[in-house]
């Protein structure tokens, strides 16, 4: 048996291994948090200092007419003498609203004032940050569970389930069975709540990243059913052309601007942003799930991707303290400024009088709680602390790795209530020592919510080790044994030495740090140019005339070109949807095909050629009519063709036809911008099978760098989102999904055919990402960078190995294509 099927064998275990120890989910429960007076008596059970006098406090400090006049009616409810502190909250979610867009687009929605508003006033503007995964399935659970999903839940984001944890929703179904809730907008909610949640509900399909108007319009025509009915305690609106013209446009485009004007209408005209009543307290939170980077994508952890806007604006009838409880006193007012997405929930919970759901881990916005005063607030911050306390204590029984940090979690909390009791001591007012203790608390919540994010998964270190040993086996194994990729790593000049060192670096260095990932692209560049220049100056000596010295840069300036000169990858409108460049460039590739053909195959039937020119008349036939029946139907003829065509050059084992007929496929999943791409690889492809000899790290490189030049990226937000609706605007989990893989790897398969794949260098790439993995897993970028740039090796090496493995097994030696060329 070769070494390099041995290699992938044991590569492909050790794999297997890695994942049972990494993609674990953070253990969920299904309790639910019980009322207020559970937890006011648990404070005193704490292993801590005991302060029996808890209860008692919640009593003298929350009397009844400490609630907005509206809610001391006998039909108020509340919770352990907690009066709900608003009438009713309203929660506007505009996906995608990232802080400049709120800061700088929404002038009628959020007035300048609240960009100057001080801590704790009627209207303010705040950065609201996102844990990643930023997408949104996932965002909505932390803003109603409170809790932060891991990288293995990204799937849901596609397929989404319901909701098994404890949220804040539930907590209203629970204790508030007559409250009626309003939603309308994202139909991610009805599918991850039962629709019992909702009194009205309006859902509409919110995949088509195309569909930039049918959510926005839907919520638009109920407004008057929610308007009609002033009694809904809350409201939720969930608008999302914001996030599909980024995707489809980007966010500097002339749609983005007219989408959020829109948004600015909309928000202002129907005061959902602003209320305004001076006899109930209502509070409107206007933000968005995520942001979004300059491509118009999200799912990672850029600030661009997790930094949203929150703006928070409250009736007249609405009343903040004089002297809020900003930690001002301590020094220590950056743990009230931050606001976290998790901190939304129990800030929701109080202000609705409801339990913290069980798994939350926010820390509660005072700035953002009216009809209070400081000692109430305190006592807000240690029912929080309570909660927390507890759900940290129950989640480290199965959590090894959180004890050190529960301990440390513990004596901040002991000396924060040991402040508390010697504060009530003093008499309980509003003194240093109160606001002291509060700070302390404060600082636990914020510290419990960090020491969350660094052990949410209870990691399996032995199979992540075993994982990574078994897979660097199958390196040496590749390396040691004389086969193929064996003979393709010369080690006997200076040059190779340096190449082999650039091979290292690039498989093995850049997975280790999260700035080479970040700037994989440019690295990929100027890796290309130096191996090119190496090459060169290692064959000089061969080289009689300057025409050939000169050849070698030839691939260098395609990339380059490759990289500057393509763009609009995925959009529904670019510069390349243009009828006066698609003609030119589509007669070109047309051309090329037959020509190519002919070149090789002079007597041969020119089927194929025939089948695939045919498929791109209609595809660029079906861009002259965008978003239309007549488009998909003629995208669905164009995919058909070029299906068969494919299975014709599998049968006649061409390399040329088969990469075509790829090709032809990936530019329907891609639009007009991917005929430039293609026409620019052709030379690319042609240098690489020429009889130079280059070293095997330059079909690797090419590969990755048409990926990045195609404007993709290792993570969720460099998938193009767009191409899953390219035959229709239904969502289909398997088939959207195989149109996005088409529309991410289907360059990186025309490469290996083309190319010859050399499975040392992506067994050497799975290598060093995995073992990035496991020494960063602790990282707070593990599941933003790290994470994803491994997820896409894996598939990048899993492709690798299948083209290769097909290719000895069918090829049966060499394609008739080199056999065409010998021949000549």
């Amino acid at each position: 048996m070769r070494s390099e099927y041995a290699a992938i064998f044991l590569s492909a275990v050790g794999l297997y291994v890695f994942c049972c120890g990494f993609l674990l989910t953070r253990t969920t429960f299904d309790s639910a948090t019980a009322c207020f007076p559970d937890f006011a008596s648990s404070v005193s059970t704490l292993p801590l200092r005991p302060f029996s006098s808890i209860p008692d406090y919640f009593e003298s400090v929350y009397p009844k007419s400490s609630a907005p006049p509206s809610l001391v009616s006998p039909s108020a409810s509340t919770c352990a003498g907690i009066p709900p502190l608003v009438d009713s909250i309203a929660i506007v979610i505009v996906d995608a609203l990232r802080i400049d867009f709120a800061v700088n687009s929404l002038p009628r929605t959020i007035p300048a004032l609240a960009e100057r508003s001080s801590f704790g006033t009627h209207r303010q503007l705040l950065k609201f940050h996102s844990d990643p995964p930023t997408v949104t399935t996932q965002r909505l659970q932390a803003l109603t569970t409170g809790g932060l999903p891991t990288f293995g839940d990204v799937r849901s984001s596609f397929d989404a389930g319901k909701v098994t944890e404890d949220s804040w929703l539930n907590q209203l179904r629970l204790q508030r069975p007559n409250a009626s809730i309003f939603f309308a907008g994202d139909d991610t909610w009805t599918k991850l709540f039962p629709p019992s949640y909702f009194t009205s509900s309006h859902p509409f399909p919110s995949f088509n990243t195309r569909d930039i108007d049918t959510v926005d319009k839907g919520i638009e025509s109920v407004l008057d059913e929610m308007k009609s009915k002033p009694d809904w305690k809350v409201s939720i609106l969930h608008f999302l052309g914001v996030d599909h013209v980024g995707h489809t446009f980007g966010p500097d485009s002339p749609e983005m601007t007219a989408k959020l004007a829109y948004m600015d209408d909309v928000l202002t005209d129907s005061n959902l942003s602003n209320p305004s009543s001076d006899v109930q307290c209502t509070v409107s939170f206007t933000f968005g799930d995520h942001g979004m980077t300059s491509t118009g994508n999200h799912g990672g952890g850029s600030e661009d991707e997790t930094t949203a806007g929150l703006y928070a604006s409250y009736s007249p009838a609405c009343h903040f303290p004089a002297s809020p409880l900003d930690g001002s006193e301590t020094a220590t007012s950056s743990d009230f400024t931050t606001i976290s997405q998790v901190d939304i929930v129990p800030t929701i919970s109080f202000l609705l009088s409801l339990p913290i759901p069980y798994a939350s881990i926010g820390s509660v916005a005072t700035n953002l709680i009216p009809n209070t005063d400081s000692i109430q607030m305190t006592g807000l911050l240690l029912l929080n602390c309570a909660q927390v306390h507890s759900y940290l204590k129950t989640y480290g029984a199965s959590s090894y790795k959180l004890h050190s940090k529960i301990s440390h979690l513990d004596d901040i909390l002991k000396d924060a209530i040991e402040t508390l009791e010697e504060a009530v001591t003093d008499g309980g007012g509003d003194s240093i020592k109160m606001r002291s203790a509060a700070n302390q608390m404060k600082r636990y919540l914020n510290e419990a919510t960090e020491s969350g994010r660094e052990v949410w998964t209870q990691f399996g270190d032995v199979e992540m080790i075993l994982g990574v040993g078994l897979m660097l086996f199958a390196v040496l194994i590749s390396l040691a044994w004389p086969s193929r990729s064996h003979a393709a790593f010369p080690m006997h000049t200076v040059h190779d030495g340096l190449l082999a060192f650039l091979t290292l670096f690039l498989t093995i260095l850049i997975p280790l740090s999260n700035s080479y990932i970040h700037n994989a692209q440019d690295i990929t560049m100027y890796s290309i140019t130096l191996v090119f220049v190496i090459t060169m100056l290692r064959d000089v000596k061969k080289l009689s005339l300057t025409a050939e010295v000169g050849s070698y840069l030839v691939v260098p300036l395609l990339c380059r070109c490759l990289e500057d000169f393509t763009g609009g990858h995925g959009k529904l409108e670019s510069l390349w949807h243009s009828t006066y460049l698609q003609i030119p460039i589509i007669t070109v590739l047309i051309i090329m095909r037959i020509i190519i053909h002919k070149q090789l195959f002079p007597t041969a039937t020119i089927l194929n050629p025939t089948v695939d020119v045919l498929s791109i008349v209609l595809l660029t036939l079906s861009w002259s009519f965008p978003s239309t029946e007549l488009c998909y139907t003629l995208v669905k003829c164009s995919f058909g063709l070029s299906s068969v065509s494919l299975l014709a050059s599998f049968v006649n084992r061409s390399r040329l036809d088969l990469s075509f007929s790829l090709a032809i496929i990936w530019l329907i999943v891609t639009g007009p911008s991917g005929v430039l791409t293609i026409l620019i690889c052709l030379p690319i492809f042609n240098h690489l099978s020429s009889d130079r000899q280059f070293h095997p790290v330059m079909p690797y490189l090419i590969s990755i760098h048409i990926f990045y030049s195609s404007e993709h990226a290792t993570g969720m937000h460099g998938l193009q989102y767009n191409s899953s609706f390219v035959d229709g605007s239904e969502f289909s989990f398997y088939k959207s999904g195989f149109l996005l893989f088409l529309n991410t790897f289907t360059p990186h398969v025309i490469t290996q055919i083309q190319t010859k794949p050399n499975p040392t260098l992506y067994l050497a790439s799975i290598t060093g990402s995995s073992f990035s993995v496991y020494l960063f897993r602790r990282h707070l970028m593990i599941f933003g960078v790290f994470a994803p740039y491994w997820c896409f090796a894996c598939i990048f090496a899993i492709l690798s190995f299948g083209v290769y493995v097909l290719e000895d097994l069918f090829g049966g030696g060499a394609s008739k294509d080199e056999t065409r060329k010998k021949t000549k």
